[in-house]
């Protein structure tokens, strides 16, 4: 009984700690710096390193681009779900699967890693107490050496060193004044046994908003100047995007000797880590949050008309996007092969919806596909389902899909009065392309569908699973030609695909994309100029991954953070 009474006083007390750090975190969100355990208000040089406050910079031209940058304000983000499973297992030494009930990341535009849509609730604490208290438990128990790196029940030197390192790693960056001595105090007024005592710090680390959240130290309220980010800063921001957890030691290392913020060994270190097998979670976020796969768990087509569209045929759907665009960057491929790339991955699942043959069970491979009409992105079998619906394709969706996702090409919702029904006195064989004419028929209508489902109705040559056909089941031919509002005309997907590769908006739609993963913010009217400059190549049109990205990495909008 006594036993129980100590456990339940130490979640108690790991309770109020984290009710403190929920208010806190309140005052962080709206005023650029955690209260208690607070970022120093900058007045020059901070104690992570961040150089001095620059002036304010020159007003931009974005139509003459006379800046080539400009930095940007990014909010308080927290670790999304991914990101702190892979940060508990790096730092704790031991394997961490969160629990089915841990809270789900919202989206805004798809995206998770937006500090808007990173809200702390009550629910967090509700979902999250259990599993933290476990996983010190575990730590404790299992005493890994990453953690406990010293017999402590009898050492005061022990217990501090242990609390010291785990703070350092926990937080990601050096320890601020008293910062280590609060925990150390919590140990030693706590009564319970020394594993105990240890297991209530850690677990209240975890909870502290310094390891839930990732820090950036802002300019003064109300300062139009901006500031560069810390060598720890730019460690975390780097790690965060390229392997979804916290910095490795080399990583770390770089940012504790300064040399982080060298542009030479910034780049240096994202080229390391590019060729880490790790870049794969960089992979699964540009599938996830641009592509949209992270809803194709919950994506349903009609069972009885595809019964093979199953959590298997789900997960090599998946499987293919994720190793295809790890692909692009470990290969350091050019960006256009997201749309014209003739090569893809390829399991038995989807060589029966590609038309090739491969022995049953045949794992996921670097396949040859010119001779197929699936090239690039848009002939993946996971979009061409995603973007279909029961046991229908949608030229508007697909056509929404490739103008969003792949040139930027927003719509608003439709003029007041215009009707959104698709016309119903048509003839019961009428295909798709005849219904959407006779929708476009109405000039409010026509504004945004002459631009929509022109890349729509070429794509109607694959079904809602990414077959190729050439027949309706009406037995109706399916014609796949189209043309552009600017007169551009397509007669089957190799045109499409070549149009949107050349398309001058491509690779900077494909920045603007990749930015909210790699920043943590949607680009903006003031960005046009850092766009441009991101997504220039040698040549307007083979800018490569690599490229992209160590042109992100060196501009403002990575290294530095604006005032308000």
């Amino acid at each position: 009984m006594y036993r129980l009474l100590r456990l339940f006083k130490s979640k108690l007390r790991i309770l109020s700690i984290f009710v403190g750090a929920l208010g806190l975190t309140f005052l962080f969100m709206n005023c650029g710096r955690i209260g208690g355990f607070a970022l120093k208000d900058v007045t020059g040089t901070s104690d992570q390193g961040s150089s001095a406050i620059n002036p304010p910079l020159p007003p931009v031209d974005q139509k003459l681009c006379t800046t080539t940058s400009v930095p940007g304000r990014v909010g308080l983000q927290r670790l999304t779900s991914r990101q702190m499973e892979n940060t508990l297992r790096d730092l704790l030494g031991i394997t961490v699967t969160l629990p089915t009930t841990f809270s789900r990341d919202d989206q805004m535009g798809g995206y998770v890693s937006l500090p808007e849509t990173q809200l702390m609730s009550s629910q967090f604490v509700d979902m999250q107490m259990d599993f933290i208290f476990d996983l010190a438990d575990k730590v404790v128990t299992q005493a890994p050496a990453v953690v406990i790196s010293c017999a402590y029940a009898n050492s005061a030197t022990c217990v501090d060193k242990i609390i010291s390192d785990f703070l350092v790693r926990a937080y990601r960056r050096p320890l601020r004044t008293d910062e280590k001595t609060s925990f150390v105090t919590q140990y030693n007024n706590f009564s319970g046994t020394a594993q105990e005592k240890m297991k209530v710090v850690i677990a209240s680390i975890l909870f502290s908003p310094q390891f839930l959240y990732r820090e950036i130290t802002n300019p003064p309220p109300g300062s139009s100047n901006y500031l560069a980010l810390s060598s720890y800063e730019l460690a975390n921001r780097l790690s965060y995007f390229a392997w979804e957890t916290m910095p490795d030691a080399q990583l770390f290392a770089k940012a504790q000797s300064g040399d982080l913020s060298k542009p030479e060994v910034l780049t240096a270190e994202l080229q390391r880590m590019m060729q880490s097998p790790r870049i794969e979670a960089l992979a699964r976020s540009l599938a996830e949050q641009w592509f949209g796969y992270g809803s194709i768990w919950t994506h349903s087509l009609n069972s009885t008309t595809f019964p093979n569209f199953n959590t298997a045929m789900k997960q090599s759907m998946y499987n293919e996007s994720v190793q295809f665009i790890k692909y692009l960057i470990q290969q350091n491929r050019p960006v256009s092969d997201i749309a014209i790339a003739d090569y893809s991955f390829v399991d038995s699942n989807l060589a029966t919806l590609y038309g090739l043959s491969l022995p049953a069970n045949s794992p996921l491979t670097f396949t040859n596909i010119v001779n197929t009409k699936h090239q690039g992105i848009l002939g993946h079998p996971g979009i061409l389902a995603l973007t279909s619906s029961g046991e229908k394709t949608s030229i508007v969706r697909r056509g929404l899909w490739a103008n969003e996702k792949l040139l930027c090409t927003t719509f608003g919702a439709p003029p007041a009065g215009a009707s959104t029904q698709l016309p119903t006195n048509l003839p019961a064989d009428a295909t798709p392309r005849e219904v959407m004419e006779a929708h476009r028929a109405n000039p409010s209508c026509a504004a945004c569908h002459n631009y929509i489902d022109p890349p729509g109705m070429v794509l109607e040559s694959f079904d809602p699973l990414g077959r190729i056909r050439t027949t309706y089941s009406t037995g109706r031919t399916i014609d796949t030609s189209a043309k552009l509002a600017n007169g551009v005309s397509f007669l089957d997907t190799k045109d499409l695909n070549a149009y949107l590769s050349k398309d001058k908006n491509f690779s900077e739609c494909v920045t603007k994309k990749i930015m909210p993963v790699i920043v943590g913010r949607v680009a903006k009217f003031e960005d046009t100029c850092s766009v441009k400059t991101i997504a220039e190549g040698k040549l307007p049109t083979d800018i490569t991954f690599r490229q992209l990205f160590e042109n992100m990495i060196k501009s403002m909008v990575f290294t530095m953070q604006a005032g308000e």
